[in-house]
């Protein structure tokens, strides 16, 4: 069923916002209520890499030249910390809607008047 969701929601789900294409769309949006998850079609196996994968979505500053063919076990086991390629056990406290809000006066770049020459 389809699911209402506020800039306030998303945010409150920020960690739980799955990177993974292989993972129903509900747990991509963060989906953990099971009335939400009804729909979810992937199984034990799925739920367990979606619940390892925390470590990862935890971590915003990305280590690209550390192995990442973990498998869920290795990623529940840890270490959890920056440049172990696990991820980190707690997400950074971050201000999306500071953020956000920072941006409203801020001016970008456009191509202005394509009419104008």
């Amino acid at each position: 069923a389809p699911v209402r969701m506020t800039l306030d929601d998303v945010i409150g789900r920020v960690y739980d916002l799955s990177f993974d294409p292989y993972q129903c769309i509900e747990r991509r949006w963060g989906a953990k209520d099971p009335t939400e998850l009804a729909s979810c079609a992937d199984g034990p196996a799925k739920d367990r890499w979606y619940r390892a994968q925390r470590f990862l979505r935890n971590q915003i500053d990305r280590t690209y030249d550390v192995d990442m063919g973990y498998t869920p076990a290795q990623l529940e086991a840890g270490p959890h910390d920056l440049f172990s390629g696990r991820g980190v056990a707690e997400g950074p406290d971050v201000d999306v809607r500071g953020f956000l809000t920072s941006l409203k006066d801020r001016r970008q770049a456009s191509i202005g008047d394509p009419a104008v020459r």
